[in-house]
């Protein structure tokens, strides 16, 4: 692919990471024996993993579906047949994506019987390095699904919803005379902008340096509280 290299480390792994033809998700001779699910399980991974690469590479708007298919080696008809148009498959990339992303991210922040404090830091700490090595889906994540009208919006603000859970029983710090419920929104919003900012600004493999900062500024927000809600509010 031009322009991106996909990056093969082990690491979490988020759409757009893999190359939609690599030899383990071919589906060679004797495909027509295997059911038509998996068939078509493979096609939609190989077309969210192309999808995601050219949006980036080109633009929403210029990302033409058979170059979509050429790169994800999906017949043009196969498409129509996954998917209604251009904008559901980006609306299902995007949903893919945070779904891993804010469950490992949700699996750090409880993984350990520790102050509030360092439950931030170790989650902020993976959120931001799964982006960071994910610089593909990062751009995606952060710039292009705003391409998708009021969907994608709506996405976006489902996603800033499911961060400010992990705030969910916290109460402002001492001489902040503003209610948690709405100084939440307000850090997690301050959190989102400043990594948008780094990744619109060609900084993604910088998103790890942000974490003491983004720490101590939610930690200055709040008093040391409960814990918040589960892992499952944040898939």
């Amino acid at each position: 692919m031009g322009g991106i290299v996909v990056r093969q480390a082990s690491v979490v792994q988020l759409p757009g990471y893999r190359s939609p033809l690599e030899p383990s998700r071919a589906l060679k001779a004797g495909t027509s024996l295997r059911p038509r699910e998996f068939v078509s399980e493979v096609q939609r991974d190989r077309l969210i993993d192309a999808f995601v690469q050219v949006v980036v590479e080109q633009g929403f708007e210029s990302a033409w579906i058979k170059t979509i298919c050429r790169r994800a080696g999906v017949a043009f008809n196969t498409f129509y047949e996954l998917y209604r148009s251009k904008e559901e498959l980006l609306l299902t990339a995007y949903d893919a994506g945070v779904a891993v992303l804010f469950n490992v991210t949700s699996a750090a922040y409880f993984s350990d019987d520790v102050p509030w404090r360092r439950r931030v830091e170790v989650g902020l700490g993976t959120f931001l390095q799964t982006l960071a090595d994910n610089p593909i889906f990062a751009r995606f994540f952060a710039i292009e699904i705003h391409k998708a009208g009021p969907h994608g919006q709506a996405r976006v603000d489902q996603s800033i919803e499911a961060a400010s859970a992990m705030f969910t029983n916290v109460e402002a710090a001492p001489g902040l005379a503003i209610p948690a419920t709405e100084l939440v929104p307000l850090v997690v919003g301050s959190i989102y902008e400043q990594i948008y900012f780094y990744i619109r600004s060609g900084r993604i493999s910088e998103l790890p340096s942000l974490n003491p900062t983004l720490t101590t500024f939610a930690a200055h927000m709040f008093t040391n509280a409960d814990f918040g809600v589960g892992p499952s509010a944040l898939g």
